[in-house]
């Protein structure tokens, strides 16, 4: 009852695809309660495995691989950690390939000559000029930075003739923005500027993936990849190593230059990390590098040369000046202010100050405590950072734990499809239905369950029967039903031309064999999900089955709406709209109070989560405003009984919301009810979203929910949404 299907079909394919795991599922239901207390630690990689453990130790070359064959099997969230700990294991790999590379911009200056350039390829989140600058400036040089871009190739040509001259540096930024110079680069360097290069001439070069750069180019420089950091001890590593060297510590001899300086260090690692847990983590993956901490540090050491510190001023320059320079969401915007009230402030100065939450849920790995160093050198600090744990618990960047099980899935996903993809494809043989022979039949299945259409004639009248489109809900419920129809239509004159095409009466067009192999790996044909623009145009689910299952739950839904008036409660998954159903609600209300001289400007959205859990129990329609069904919360869970947010079930990632109510009032009419309902605090703003991915292409409203024993910066820094769809 403990074991998901998925995991069960896992194991029964490891113990026929294996020997040595052949009674894998015998010793499993032997030895159950073992397995699964194995099953929930949170750091399967690390214990023994029931059974199994004795033959993994005995065989040294092979038994890290066995330990990461249960691994993947029954914890694939686990699987990129067990693929780490199997290459430190295994005698002839060893950890010189997982260790983090700190390699400075000085490390890779001492292999380069005037006759040897060196080459950046740059990743999101690493831009070496800083250090680069800053390294010339020691060695007492210039260094003449050109961005590439449309015309700026005799720009750096002149510019390199002239630094072979005088001994000086070029560094070439972008150049994947000016091919058409690094094409001739190659001959030009070989034939005119090497020969005659002064010894102190140096280039580099930054450059972003191309499939077009020259590969002789690539092969002539020293090639250095600068990818951001992974994990909070490699971070701290690289800032103190780049970004913070002993002279950078020296420049003011105060325990709150150093206390401050290690802070947005922290911060700084904080904040690319919460990016590899996509829109859980920010709604849109901002490219932070170097570049923004070192504005940062510059800023705090000539403020606080200026006398006294004013936090809000240093908390502005970071969170709206220097990083939010780059933030577009006003969602993130208020997350990283939220880090900056946290971590930024006279609390920061406290000899007890600490990164830790006051109460973590999952134990921090060897119940480390991130504190703020204040060591004058700046080799202990680097020391303080290499003791750092390998893994890092999800709590130090303010967010739950289960935050790490999606991204360890999604890490697992993409490192199977790699290995996948790079495996030799065999020719397939033998006997069985060919592909076309699947997807015709396929086909033939899919129309005949296609719900039955939607005539105009019809809903028109049905319409009509319930107010007409003089009713703002009933001209959305018009244009919902005539674009399902307009979906319905196409997927029918789809499935039909596949059909043919495959038997051979129409032709095989190049769409409809992409569409064809599509349906054949379950896939939802590209055109049926975006228009030709690349706009949505109905909706997004991974498979086909699920997708046409959405299909005949919203038939259902504007089926039933058309013939008996208004449901009681309403899918809003269900609708193209979100957005203009909640404006139509919104709209009905102020025409309700007209007598009040409410106008539409004016009114705000006011959300109430009720006790009902299911459909069933609603029995009926709120006086004002609608019941929602269908809602899940990301990022926290609901208290049922408190009737407020609470931290997430282990192993939970979305939590199911009651029916929740969604009416509208004045501005002036909800700051006085918000104040009184939700205290001081004001309770959490807490988006609604279609989708998982957090844009505002997605979002529909925003509800206020209680917000429990915690504050309001707490669920912020979880990433607490509602969202619609957990699917896609």
């Amino acid at each position: 009852r403990w074991l998901p299907d998925d995991v069960y079909l896992n194991c029964l394919a490891l113990s026929q695809s294996m020997p040595v795991f052949k009674s894998l599922i015998e010793k499993m239901t032997k030895s159950e309660s073992m397995w699964n207390q194995w099953f929930n630690e949170n750091e399967p990689e690390s214990v023994p495995v029931p059974d199994y453990e004795g033959e993994i130790l005995q065989n040294p070359n092979v038994g890290p691989f066995l330990r990461l064959s249960i691994l993947l099997a029954l914890r694939v969230d686990r699987m990129f950690l067990g693929v780490m700990q199997m290459i430190r294991d295994l005698p002839f790999v060893g950890s010189r390939y997982t260790d983090p590379v700190t390699d400075t911009v000085e490390d890779v200056f001492e292999t380069m000559t005037a006759t040897i350039p060196t080459i950046y390829l740059l990743s999101i989140g690493a831009d070496p000029t800083s250090a680069i600058e800053n390294m010339c400036r020691k060695n007492k040089n210039t260094v003449d930075c050109i961005s590439m871009g449309e015309g700026q190739e005799p720009v750096a040509e002149a510019s390199i003739r002239l630094a072979c001259e005088t001994g000086t540096w070029v560094l070439l930024q972008n150049c994947e923005l000016g091919l058409p110079l690094m094409v001739v680069l190659e001959d030009l360097l070989k034939d005119e500027i090497f020969p005659k290069a002064n010894p102190g001439f140096r280039l580099f070069i930054t450059a972003a993936e191309s499939k077009e750069f020259p590969l002789g180019l690539l092969q002539m420089c020293t090639k250095v990849t600068n990818e951001p950091p992974a994990g909070m001890r490699a971070g701290l590593m690289r800032s103190y190593t780049v970004m913070v060297d002993q002279d950078r510590l020296d420049r003011l001899d105060t325990d709150m230059w150093r206390q401050l300086l290690f802070a947005l260090c922290f911060l700084h690692s904080v904040v690319q990390e919460r990016r590899k847990f996509g829109s859980l983590g920010w709604c849109i993956p901002y490219e932070y590098n170097g570049g923004d901490l070192d504005a940062c540090i510059m800023f705090l050491e000539k403020h606080l040369y200026a006398g006294a510190i004013s936090w809000n001023t240093l908390r502005y320059m970071i969170a709206e000046a220097q990083y939010g320079g780059k933030i577009t969401d006003d969602l993130d915007r208020r997350l990283f202010t939220a880090y900056t009230q946290k971590w930024i402030g006279p609390g920061t100065l406290d000899p007890n100050f600490v990164f830790n939450p006051a109460e973590n849920i999952q134990p921090f790995p060897g119940n480390f405590v991130y504190k703020l160093s204040m060591d004058k050198e700046v080799i202990k600090t680097r020391e303080y950072a290499a003791s750092f744990p390998d893994i890092d618990n999800p709590e130090i960047y303010g967010m739950h734990p289960n935050a790490d099980i999606a991204y360890r899935r999604k890490e697992a996903a993409s490192l199977l499809f790699t290995l996948g993809e790079t495996q030799p494809k065999d020719g397939g043989g033998g006997g069985g239905m060919s592909r076309e022979d699947e997807v015709y039949e396929k086909a033939g299945d899919l129309l005949d369950g296609m719900p039955p259409d939607f005539q105009e004639e019809v809903y028109m009248r049905q319409i009509r029967k319930q107010g007409g489109l003089d009713v703002p809900m009933n001209v959305f419920l018009y244009q919902e039903t005539q674009r399902f129809q307009m979906i319905m239509g196409l997927v029918r004159k789809d499935l039909k031309s596949f059909r043919l095409a495959i038997k051979g009466e129409v032709t095989m067009t190049i769409a409809i064999a992409d569409a064809i192999n599509e349906i054949y790996n379950s896939k939802v044909p590209f055109s049926w999900v975006f228009t030709i623009t690349n706009t949505l145009f109905s909706w997004m689910l991974p498979s086909i089955g699920l997708w046409f299952n959405s299909m005949k739950l919203r038939q259902e839904q504007f089926e039933k709406w058309l013939s008996h008036k208004r449901p009681l409660s309403f899918w809003m998954t269900g609708f193209f709209n979100a957005q203009g159903f909640v404006t139509a609600m919104k709209q009905e209300i102020t025409r309700a109070h007209r007598k009040d001289e409410w106008a539409l400007d004016d009114m705000v959205y006011h959300g109430v989560v009720k006790k009902m859990m299911r459909l069933d129990q609603v029995t009926q329609r709120p006086d004002e405003g609608v019941y929602i069904h269908g809602l899940f919360l990301d990022g926290a869970g609901w208290n049922g009984k408190s009737d407020c947010l609470t931290e997430s079930e282990p192993k939970k990632l979305y939590c199911p919301l009651p029916i929740l109510h969604v009416t509208a009032t004045t501005k002036s009419i909800y700051r006085n009810m918000r104040s009184e309902i939700y205290g001081k605090g004001g309770g959490y703003d807490c988006p609604v979203y279609t989708y998982m991915r957090r844009t505002d292409l997605y979002y529909i409203f925003m509800v206020v929910l209680p917000c429990g024993k915690q504050d309001s910066r707490h669920w912020i820094l979880r990433g607490t949404a509602l969202l619609c769809n957990t699917e896609a």
